[in-house]
């Protein structure tokens, strides 16, 4: 799939994760449409990030808002990237850790811990930054899932892949 389909998909993600937020009541009625942009914002970001461990192998990759977005959880995908790689003795291949529940934990967490310790915002906008990010993540990772390549959801645990389009046959 193709860069632009999954900031697409993440857009999609972004505007359904913000409806969820409103209607469990995270956020307020009086801040509905700064939430939604920034669930949307997070979850376009976040959109391409599985792609990171691209840059390992030496492919260009242009997606700045996703640095600037997520510096943490980039700096932290790459270099589980870079040790993916090492561990794998070099051989290329790519959507492994980055997509999986293992690079989704990853991203989560290094998301999470930053904002949640150094950050006076209100709840409402750390859970539109994290819950949009989470979802743009992971729909990067139901995007690929209809190609014919598909991922490795529980790598590197298990590296047998699923691809949605086999079922479709």
């Amino acid at each position: 799939m193709t860069g632009k389909w999954h900031r697409v998909l993440g857009v999609m993600a972004g505007i359904g994760a913000s409806a969820i937020l409103y209607s469990q009541g995270t956020i307020p009625s009086d801040v509905t449409g700064i939430a939604t942009v920034t669930t949307m914002v997070s979850a376009y970001a976040s959109s391409v990030l599985p792609d990171i461990d691209l840059i390992p192998d030496g492919q260009k990759w242009g997606h700045l808002t996703t640095f600037l977005a997520f510096p943490v959880s980039s700096a932290s995908l790459l270099v589980s990237a870079f040790i993916d790689k090492i561990l794998r003795r070099g051989k290329k291949e790519h959507r492994a850790i980055t997509h999986s529940l293992t690079g989704l934990a990853i991203f989560t967490a290094s998301a999470l811990i930053p904002v949640t310790t150094f950050s006076n915002a209100p709840n409402w906008i750390i859970s539109s930054y994290i819950i949009g990010g989470v979802a743009g993540y992971l729909s990067h990772l139901v995007g690929d899932m209809f190609t014919g390549y598909g991922i490795s959801w529980f790598y590197p645990f298990k590296k047998k892949r699923s691809s949605l389009r086999e079922l479709l046959k």
